[in-house]
């Protein structure tokens, strides 16, 4: 399990990160999550602060990246085909398209704008 529910504010339950980073000591900072989407081998977190976690199906964290200026509001993986993709959108309407590894932002396909 890589989150756990804790109460920031009276009765307001927020989702919040409580894992060990993977190779790294110390646990990861506690971190409000807004949006969440599994791979057939990870599960991804947006976080409020615009980074995205990515967490093998065990529970530990691989990396966390940032991605956004602002809160990450939606992920979306499409994971079939040679295609495969990861979209992320933030707090401002910005998307971004990911490779499926979470490596680097791809140009959006042909006709979209």
């Amino acid at each position: 399990r890589f989150w756990r529910m804790r109460r920031l504010r009276k009765g307001h339950p927020d989702l919040v990160l409580s894992s060990r980073l993977g190779d790294m000591r110390g646990r990861a900072p506690l971190t409000t999550m807004l949006s969440l989407a599994f791979t057939p081998h990870d599960a991804l977190c947006g976080a409020e602060d615009g980074s995205i976690f990515v967490f093998s199906h065990d529970g530990l964290l691989r990396r966390c990246l940032r991605a956004h200026t602002g809160p990450v509001m939606s992920i979306c993986a499409y994971t079939e085909g040679p295609s495969s993709v990861v979209v992320t959108a933030d707090s401002k309407g910005y998307l971004k398209i990911w490779d499926q590894g979470m490596e680097k932002v791809q140009a959006p396909p042909e006709g979209i704008h």
